[in-house]
C-alpha cells in the first residue's frame, strides 16, 4: 500500500474542484508552489491509511492501535481518537456493502464490488489538463445500477456538507467513467466522525447519472476558465488579471497560495476594516464599540477567512526564516526562537522499561500506556518529582521546532534558521 502522502495529485485534483470552481485564478497561483502538510492534514492522511488496511485486510482499526503510520512529513502512533474514527468509516463501508449484497442475493452471479481507493482519471471528458482523483471506497451495484462513493473525513474544524458537493461530484463522475455500466442512481457519502452536523456525522446524496452528466458540462466550463486564466496569466497587468479570475471565500481555507494572494489580502483586511497606508504602515480597525451590527455580524462570518490568511502570511514568514531570509522591515525584526522543549526517553522501549523496573522496584505494569511506555511526565506522575530525579539520566529534553518571535517581545534567545546552518555563505572576493 502507498502513503496515502506520496501520491501525486492531477492538476485539476477533485479535492480541489471547490476551491478551482469558485476561484479560477487560483490554478495559476498555486502552479509550482511546493506541498507543506500541515499535522492536521498529516493527521487524516495517517487516519485514511489505517482505513485502507482494515478494509483490505478484515481487521478492525483496534488491532492497529500503538501502531505507527508515516506520512509525508509526519507520523503518528495509532490511538483510540484516530481508530474510532476510522472504525465509523469501516463500519459505514461493511453495511452498506452487506445491504448491497443481501438486495442481490437472488441473482446469479451476485454483483456486488467494493473498490478500495480506486484511482480514476477524467481524460474522457477531454479537460485542457490533466484530471482526476482517488475514491476512497467505491461500491458498485449492479442489479440495483447504483454506485455509491463513500469519502472519509477526519478534520473535526471544517464541517463538510455532502449536498451539492464539488469534491463528490467530481469522484462521482470518476468511478462512473472508470467502472463503465448501467447505471442509474448515484450516491455520494461523507463519514466525518469527528464534527458534528444537524444531519448526523455521516450524511448523504443521491442523484440520477443523467443530472450527474448534466453537471458535468458546468465542470467542463469551469475548467475551461481555469485554463484560460493559466494562460493569460502575464498576458497583461497583474491587477487586472487578479480582478478578473481570483475571487476570495471559504474556499481559500487549503489554497497553497495563502499568504501572497492579492484577493485574499483585500478581502480579508476590507472585511477586518483595515487597510494599507499608502506610505507604509497599516491604519488601526476601528473599536468594536464603535462597529454598526451590520458591520460586526459581516466580521464574524469573515472571522475565519481573516484569521487563517493571518495564519498563512505567518507561516509563510517563519518558511522565509528558516530558509535564512531576514524578517524585518524598519524597527521590526522577526526571530526564530525554540518552541517548548518536551521531555522523552534516550533509550530504546524496552532499556527504559527495565531501567525503570529496576531502579524503582515498581512492577513493568506500572509503566505502560499499553503497548507503549509511559511518558517521562505520566512516570513523573507515578513514582513523584523526587522519585524522577533518579531517572533523569533516561531523560532528554528536545525542542519540536520553531516560533516566529518579534525580537523585542521575547527572552528566549535567537538561533540561526536552519538554511544558514546547513549552508555556509561563500564570501564573494
Amino acid at each position: 500500500m502507498t502513503d496515502h502522502g506520496a501520491r501525486a495529485h492531477a492538476t485539476w485534483s477533485a479535492s480541489a474542484s471547490d476551491r478551482l470552481w469558485a476561484c479560477p485564478g487560483s490554478l495559476a497561483l498555486t502552479a509550482g508552489l511546493p506541498d507543506k502538510e500541515s499535522e492536521a492534514a498529516a493527521w487524516g492522511t495517517a487516519c485514511h491509511q489505517v482505513s485502507e488496511k482494515c478494509l483490505r485486510s478484515g481487521k478492525d482499526a483496534v488491532e492497529f492501535l500503538g501502531t505507527t503510520e508515516k506520512t509525508k512529513a509526519h507520523s503518528f502512533v495509532v490511538d483510540d481518537e484516530m481508530a474510532e474514527t476510522a472504525q465509523v468509516y469501516i463500519d459505514y463501508v461493511h453495511e452498506a456493502t452487506r445491504q448491497a449484497l443481501v438486495a442481490s442475493l437472488e441473482h446469479k452471479p451476485i454483483s456486488v464490488v467494493l473498490l478500495i481507493e480506486q484511482e480514476f482519471s477524467l481524460a474522457k471528458i477531454n479537460p485542457p489538463f490533466d484530471a482526476g482523483g482517488t475514491g476512497d471506497a467505491v461500491i458498485l451495484d449492479k442489479v440495483n445500477k447504483t454506485i455509491e462513493i463513500v469519502d472519509l473525513k477526519g478534520g473535526r474544524g471544517v464541517v463538510v456538507e455532502a449536498v451539492g458537493n464539488k469534491q463528490l461530484r467530481t469522484y462521482a463522475l470518476g468511478a462512473v467513467l472508470a467502472n463503465p455500466g448501467d447505471w442509474r442512481t448515484v450516491r455520494v457519502t461523507i463519514v466525518q466522525p469527528r464534527a458534528p452536523h444537524p444531519d448526523g456525522r455521516i450524511r448523504s446524496e443521491e442523484f440520477d447519472v443523467i443530472d450527474l452528466f448534466d453537471w458535468t458540462v458546468d465542470l467542463q466550463e469551469a475548467m475551461d476558465v481555469a485554463h484560460v486564466a493559466l494562460t493569460e496569466r502575464g498576458a497583461y497587468d497583474a491587477e487586472g488579471w487578479a480582478a478578473t479570475y481570483l475571487a476570495a471565500g471559504d474556499h481559500c481555507l487549503f489554497c497553497k497560495a495563502k499568504p501572497t494572494c492579492p484577493a485574499l489580502q483585500t478581502k480579508a483586511l476590507a472585511e477586518a476594516h483595515t487597510y494599507f497606508k499608502p506610505e507604509g504602515g497599516m491604519a488601526q480597525p476601528p473599536a468594536p464599540q464603535t462597529l454598526t451590527m451590520e458591520q460586526m455580524v459581516r466580521v464574524l462570518d469573515n472571522a475565519d477567512m481573516i484569521q487563517n490568511w493571518l495564519n498563512a502570511v505567518r507561516a509563510y514568514a517563519q518558511d522565509q526564516a528558516e530558509m535564512g531570509v531576514d524578517v524585518a522591515a524598519g524597527d521590526s525584526v522577526y526571530v526564530l526562537t525554540p518552541k517548548r522543549a518536551t521531555r522523552k526517553w534516550q533509550a530504546d522501549e524496552q532499556s527504559v522499561l527495565t531501567a525503570l523496573q529496576s531502579r524503582t522496584g515498581r512492577p513493568v505494569d506500572d509503566f505502560l500506556n499499553e503497548p507503549k511506555p509511559m511518558s517521562p511526565a505520566q512516570v513523573e506522575k507515578v513514582v513523584g518529582k523526587k522519585g524522577f530525579s533518579a531517572l533523569s539520566d533516561l531523560v532528554i529534553a528536545e525542542s519540536s521546532g520553531f516560533n516566529l518571535t518579534r525580537a523585542d517581545k521575547t527572552t528566549r534567545g535567537a538561533i540561526a534558521a536552519p538554511a544558514k546552518t546547513f549552508f555556509q555563505p561563500i564570501e564573494q572576493e
